[in-house]
């Protein structure tokens, strides 16, 4: 699975890589991005990837793939077909805007996971009212802070447990 994770991960860190591809074109052409996969190391131009069935992935690979790679392959693969513009060029704002989608909102903030378990719906509200860079991690946290302190009140109750 990690090498899986690797291959797909590459697809969006053209950008960044250092090889044979530049790292912010103008205008390129999908069919001329080439990406190393396989044992055999076999290249699939990004337009080719971006096609690809999940099953020609494995015939490539060598390796049957668990249906956690596969359902990450098919996320992958829509995202990086809606980077492809109609006349075959990489629209790379939209893979851009993906990117910086994944990377920087979901990462666990303590401050705001504290607030919402603790003060539950109220500590939701100060992490909306508090303002600075961290701010839609820590939403994001209060909300899971609190959805984790609900479900552990619901399953105490459900099992009979007096709260008092």
């Amino acid at each position: 699975m990690e090498k899986v994770l690797f291959i797909l991960m590459g697809i969006f860190m053209l950008n960044s890589s250092s090889g044979s591809v530049v790292a912010r074109p103008g205008r390129t052409r999908a069919s001329d991005l080439y990406l190393v996969i396989g044992k055999n190391g076999e290249q699939v131009s990004l337009l080719d990837l971006s096609v690809m069935r999940a099953v020609q992935l494995e015939n490539i690979r060598g390796k049957k793939m668990s249906l956690i790679e596969k359902l990450a392959f098919t996320s992958v693969r829509h995202k990086l077909r809606n980077s492809i513009s109609k006349d075959g060029f990489m629209e790379w704002g939209r893979l851009e805007k993906y990117m910086h989608h994944t990377g920087g909102s979901k990462k666990l903030e303590a401050g705001g996971f504290a607030l919402g378990f603790f003060l539950n719906l109220f500590g939701v509200l100060i992490a909306y009212l508090y303002q600075d860079e961290k701010r839609k991690r820590r939403i994001w946290s209060s909300w899971l802070g609190f959805g984790l302190a609900l479900t552990i009140v619901m399953t105490l109750v459900a099992a009979g447990v007096n709260l008092k």
